[in-house]
This record gives C-alpha cells, structure tokens and sequence, in this order.
C-alpha cells in the first residue's frame, strides 16, 4: 500500500524586481523575510527554497529544483514588488498546483511608518500583476494573505500543505476489488480508466477465491493472536463460538496478507460475490472493520470510489468511518448510518463497550460473522460523497455537520450512528439528492469542508458543499501538460 507517514513537501518560488539591486542593502532584509517564512512553515512541510529570484533565469532554475526535489505543491512568494514576468514562464510548466502567497512583514501603515518599510512591504502590487497574469493566461491558482506572524495565515498554509500531501498520495492509491460491484446498483458504477484518470486510483481485481485459500492457509497461531487481541480490546459476546470467531479471524487474516502483499491502500467486496464463491463461509465483515481503524479505505458493495474517498479522509483527517445513508431520523434531523457489519471500532461511544457479536445476516453466510456492535461518538463531523457526475466527471459533494449522542438502538447489532448535516434535515436530503450523491460516502469528525473543496480544485474534480448559503461550484482543474 502506499501509505505515507511523510510530511508534506512544498516548494517556494520567492520573488522580488531586480531593479532593487542598486540597493544591495535591501536584499539581506528580504532574505531574512523568506528565511523567517520558510522556517515556520518547516515546521509542518519539507520546503524547497532555492531562494530570492529577481530574473527569469533564476526562477527558471528555481522551478527546476523544485520539480527534482519532488515537490507536491509550489508557493509563489512576491517578497516585495515583483514583475509577474519573472515567474510566468515557469508556471506555464509547472503541473503542480499553485498558491500565491500574499504576505508581508508589517502589520499596518500608521503615522509613524518610515520610508523603508514602504519598499519593504511593496508585495501586493506584485502579487496583483501576477495574478492578473495567471488569469489572462488560464493557470489555475489558489491565493492566501496575511502578515508576518499571522496565526490563521500559517493555519491557512498548513492546511495548504496537508491537502496538497493528501492528493499527492491519492494519485498513487491502489484499490482492491474482491469479485464486482453490485448488479443493477447505478450509483456506484464507475469507469475504471475514469477513475485511474480522474482520481489517480488504481482499481486491483483480486480473486474471491484467493480470500478463502489465504484463510484455509492461516495458521493456528495466527488465528489464535487475532482472537486474544478481539478478546483485549472488545466485550466478546458469550453466544459467539469460538468457531464462529475462528472463522472470522481466518478471513481478517486473509485480507490483511492480501492488503499487504498488493500494496492496498483500500478494498471492497460484494457480498454476493463472496457467497458465490462456495469456499467463504462467512463475510469478512471482520476484518474489514479492524482495518478501517487502521486507515485502510473500505466501502460496501464492490464501490471502489468510495473506498478510495474513505482512504482520502483518513489520510486527511487521521480516521475515517464508511456511512451508508440507511435510513431518515426526522424526530432528530439526521441521517441514519448502518450497514452489513462494517464499522470503524476507534469511532466508537467511548463511554460504552465495543462489544464483539454474533451477527447472521443471511446473505452468504453460512456462519454467522463476528461483528464490533458500537454506537459513533457524538463530535462535529463532515460527510464527504465522492461519484461519477455529469458528462463522466468525479464530483465531490459535502457537508458539515456533526453526530449526535444516541443510545444504542435496541435490536442493532452492526456498528450504527447519526449525522446531523448543517441545514435542516429535508433541505439536506433534497440537495444531496440534486447534487448527485450517492448513497455510499466517507466520515470524518471535524470540520473539513474547506480543506475538502481545495483537494477537488488540486483533483479536477466538481465540488458542491451542502452547507447554508452555499452555492454550488464547479473546480477549476490545476493539473496541466502546458509546456513552454
């Protein structure tokens, strides 16, 4: 899998006219401005700083060192007054996406503001021409402004960095298909070229057969140490055999050694596609659920989009949860999630026991599958659907919100929660529906829809936020094949 403990990596094209050089004493303080910035924002991104250019040339090189130096997201940086031609040139080159980094070292202009600082706090006339630049010329860019020292600014830049590290990744996903997607369910349905294309995930058929082999195989003392760490960390129901337990931790661990030995960043299966297989005696509902507590993406249904997404927010928000939208609480204005056994146990109420059941479910399951039976913490939280759209592009449809404290509903024994979006529950369900969404999305707690919207625009994805006063919008894609 291509699992990334890395930090981000950026690389920062700092600017300034070369019509200052009659002034040899300027630039010393200019490098102290940059060295300043890029040493804050050391602190959470690898950065790339081939230092001050003041000519074509230069910013030429400077790029070039950047793209060697695997950069996944380039900062344009007018220290001061900066022509936009000294920089337009490498940008029409550059496939990666591009923030412009308006900043300067001074907080305001009072009455007591000397000659100096005016030159040294030129940037937004700089920042401007080369804006306008960008547009006449069709380059997609993002923009950020602030102040030295400025707290949201450097939020601003973290959250910059972190998305543009995330989508870098996601170019790279690899997703295992265990048999097909579900006959006759359209709103999963994907071209796999679509999303290889769109998405940069890499769809992997894997053979429901090599499940059961790689289960039959599992030794006895692998087996055993799945269920001793079961029994560690949830409330094993009395009425699961340990046969039945067995059975589930053969197939968990066949679908770890599968993960592991294709390099799997996420994975999903069709319960039919199992149960005609003859050889699986239960769902790996199991497995599924531990590996989701362990970022490993996963969706229902064989819907390899949403098993992708899954992955995507919990490289973004460091746990994800895959939501069915099962049913409407319209007592509590929420949506209902709940499905087949899966759930991410880490998630859970943590005032209530993870408690291990027996679930039959009677759909190719000869033995009843152990299932982790949890009700989701209460927290703000953000639903992310990520489908095939109109004319076959991706769209990324969200919505903040949270889940709210609930009791377990009695007679529930899969993992179950609600989430309460950020408008009323009936404007909700009609511009999800609208929008195109599907039925299949990912969960994050927190807040994520901005940093959401800004992997769409680095993706070429649609992006539509179901949040009030929200207007749809359409990304504007920032990977290109420009070339000089």
């Amino acid at each position: 899998m291509t699992t990334d403990s890395s930090r981000p990596k950026v690389g920062i094209i700092s600017t300034m006219t070369e019509l200052y050089r009659p002034f040899p004493e300027m630039r010393p303080r200019m490098e102290k401005w940059e060295t300043e910035m890029t040493a804050s924002m050391g602190e959470f991104a690898d950065v790339i700083a081939p230092g001050i250019c003041d000519t074509r040339e230069m910013a030429d090189r400077a790029f070039e060192e950047i793209r060697r130096g695997g950069a996944e997201l380039l900062i344009v940086f007018p220290l001061t007054y900066a022509e936009s031609h000294i920089v337009l040139p490498a940008l029409r080159a550059s496939p990666l996406p591009l923030l412009l980094l308006n900043s300067q070292i001074l907080y305001d202009f009072d009455a007591d503001t000397s000659g100096r600082p005016f030159s040294d706090n030129q940037a937004p006339t700089g920042f401007f021409d080369l804006s306008n630049a960008l547009v006449r010329t069709g380059i997609p860019f993002q923009v950020t402004s602030g102040y030295q020292g400025d707290l949201e600014l450097m939020a601003d830049l973290r959250d910059w960095c972190r998305v543009a590290h995330v989508a870098a990744q996601a170019r790279r996903f690899r997703v295992g298909l265990a048999g097909y997607s579900m006959d006759g369910m359209g709103d999963l349905a994907v071209d796999h070229t679509l999303l290889l294309g769109q998405g940069g995930a890499q769809v992997i058929h894997v053979p429901v057969s090599e499940i059961g082999s790689r289960a039959a195989a599992a030794s006895a003392a692998e087996v055993q140490r799945l269920m001793e760490d079961d029994r560690r960390r949830f409330e094993v129901d009395p009425e699961l055999s340990p046969q039945e337990h067995e059975v589930s931790s053969r197939l968990e661990h066949a679908l770890r050694e599968i993960v592991k030995d294709r390099r799997l960043d996420a994975f999903t299966f069709h319960f039919t596609a199992v149960a005609d297989d003859g050889r699986i005696r239960t769902l790996p509902v199991l497995g599924a659920s531990k590996l989701l507590a362990e970022g490993i993406g996963y969706a229902g249904e064989g819907d390899v989009t949403c098993a992708a997404l899954v992955a995507m927010m919990a490289r973004l928000a460091g746990e994800s949860e895959f939501f069915e939208t099962w049913g409407m609480d319209f007592a509590s204005g929420a949506v209902m999630k709940n499905h087949m056994g899966e759930g991410n146990w880490r998630l859970a109420r943590k005032d209530l026991p993870v408690k291990l059941l027996r679930a039959p479910i009677g759909l190719g399951d000869e033995v009843a599958p152990a299932v982790p039976s949890l009700v989701m913490k209460p927290g703000e939280a953000t639903l992310a659907n990520l489908t095939t759209g109109r004319g076959g592009v991706l769209k990324l449809t969200v919505c903040e919100g949270a889940v709210p404290e609930m009791k377990p509903i009695h007679g529930v024994r899969t993992p179950h929660g609600k989430f309460t979006p950020g408008v009323p529950l009936k404007e909700f369900l009609e511009r999800f529906a609208l929008a195109g969404a599907s039925h299949h999305s990912a969960l994050a707690y927190g807040r994520w829809g901005r940093s959401l919207r800004r992997l769409a625009w680095i993706m070429g994805w649609e992006f539509e936020s179901i949040d009030a006063g929200a207007v749809p919008a359409r990304s504007q894609p920032s990977v290109r094949r420009n070339s000089r």
